[in-house]
């Protein structure tokens, strides 16, 4: 939210994916819970697992992504990936990719909540302003 447009392009994604691993049940979607399937190690969480077959695809989905915004500095690569296309994120739709099985365009992720610490932005700003006048 914080970019301004004409700044920079960027992407953003919400994690949505629910597996059968115990830490999902435990903690739901956690900071961090997505990298065993960016790289596609089953071996990565603090507990040892098998991926299954959602896992693998999971794995697959993100991997292409990651792998494609390393090598094309586009997550949606040279367009031929076969994967759902990740919008670039626009401050006005937020637009964004949710990561699940399968991954799908979406919008507006979280927007009143944001809201609210876009107003605490705003008064925080005008509050700096005001103590350096």
């Amino acid at each position: 939210r914080p970019l301004r447009p004409g700044q920079h392009s960027a992407g953003m994604y919400q994690w949505h994916y629910h597996g059968d691993w115990i830490e999902d049940e435990l903690l739901g979607n956690y900071h961090s819970g997505e990298l065993a399937f960016v790289f596609g190690n089953e071996w990565a969480s603090p507990l040892i697992h098998p991926f299954s077959a959602n896992d693998r695809l999971m794995s697959d989905s993100f991997g292409t992504y990651w792998t494609d915004f390393a090598k094309y500095l586009n997550p949606n690569g040279n367009a031929t990936n076969g994967q759902p296309f990740w919008p670039q994120f626009d401050a006005q739709n937020q637009r964004h990719i949710t990561l699940s099985v399968p991954p799908v365009e979406s919008s507006n992720l979280y927007n009143t909540e944001c809201a609210l610490w876009d107003q605490i932005a705003v008064w925080t700003q005008t509050q700096a302003e005001a103590d350096s006048a």
